[in-house]
């Protein structure tokens, strides 16, 4: 999820518009999923564009927070928030 949050966050920092019909297919690693019906491909779509444009309001309002992945440390009640695949999705938008 925090590749994808990360991929989305670049899509809208960056200075050309790209349609959801030029990214949705990098969310599914260009394997566009088979959906049961068209309602379950819509809700997901809607569930979709709803996280996008939540990152973009969060990113226009300057409090947007990367999302990051958490590691347990073995061995330890530690845990480490882990950015490499936030950080992936960012090198992907």
């Amino acid at each position: 999820m925090d590749a994808v949050d990360g991929m989305m966050a670049a899509i809208i920092c960056g200075p050309d518009l790209i349609m959801p019909s030029e990214w949705m297919p990098a969310v599914w690693s260009h394997a566009m999923p088979q959906y049961e019906s068209k309602a379950q491909a819509q809700k997901i779509m809607d569930i979709l564009m709803k996280w996008y444009n939540s990152v973009a309001a969060e990113i226009n309002a300057s409090t947007y927070q990367p999302m990051m992945a958490v590691w347990e440390v073995e061995g330890s009640t530690e845990e480490v928030e882990y950015p490499r695949t936030g950080a992936w999705g960012s090198w992907r938008g």
